[in-house]
C-alpha cells in the first residue's frame, strides 16, 4: 500500500528557511494534486537535478511577507504487510 505524505519548504531570501512535513496522509496521488492545485499550487519541474523531480509552487502565501513562498514536495510512502 502507498501513502502520501505533502512537505512545506517556505523559503525566504535572506533568512533561514522553514521546513514541515504534515501529519496527514493521503492514499489517493490524484485526489491529494487536486487538492493542491484548487489551494493555488503550480506544477514545477526541476530539470537541474537527476531524475527531473516535480514539486508544487505557490507564491505569495496569506499571513506571511509577500517575498515568501511555499514550495511543496510529495513524499511516497510505501506499507508493507507481513504475513503472520
Amino acid at each position: 500500500m502507498k501513502l502520501y505524505q505533502v512537505e512545506h519548504y517556505n523559503c525566504e531570501k535572506y533568512e533561514d528557511a522553514y521546513y514541515y512535513r504534515e501529519d496527514k496522509v493521503y492514499t489517493d496521488k490524484d485526489t491529494l494534486l487536486n487538492i493542491l492545485k484548487e489551494q493555488g499550487y503550480e506544477e514545477k519541474t526541476d530539470s537541474h537535478s537527476e531524475g527531473e523531480e516535480v514539486y508544487y509552487y505557490k507564491d505569495n502565501v496569506e499571513d506571511m511577507p509577500l517575498f515568501r513562498e511555499d514550495l511543496v514536495t510529495i513524499h511516497e510512502v510505501e506499507v508493507i504487510e507481513e504475513d503472520k
